[in-house]
């Protein structure tokens, strides 16, 4: 058990990181935007972070948990921490509205009519 603790931390660096690849940047020669473009529709499953990040996590899952009775724990885990360091990652509010983001999707709060 003494090898959870620095498999875990490497192997959310990693979901992280090829998660941010195929769901926010373009790839290296453009592969990632070739391999959309043949997908079609089906390449629309690789803009959300947080669903390419479950299913990067689900293989690095086996690295740092290799029993089945906490894989799926340490899957979700795997995929929780990614989604953390994506969020400390991401620019503030404030400069997204300045149009300074790179490619992630302004988010606007629909505001109640006053009754």
């Amino acid at each position: 058990m003494t090898d959870f603790w620095p498999s875990f931390v490497l192997a959310s660096l990693s979901v992280w990181r090829i998660s941010h690849l195929l769901a926010l940047e373009d790839g290296p020669f453009d592969l990632i935007v070739r391999l959309r473009v043949r997908l079609g529709d089906a390449g629309r499953v690789l803009d959300c972070f947080h669903c390419v990040s479950l299913w990067v996590a689900a293989p690095m899952a086996l690295f740092v948990g290799p029993t089945a009775q906490n894989w799926w724990c340490v899957w979700l885990a795997l995929s929780g921490a990614a989604g953390l360091l994506h969020r400390i990652g991401e620019r503030a509010p404030d400069e997204q509205a300045k149009g300074m983001c790179c490619r992630l999707p302004l988010r606007h709060r629909r505001r109640r009519p006053a009754a």
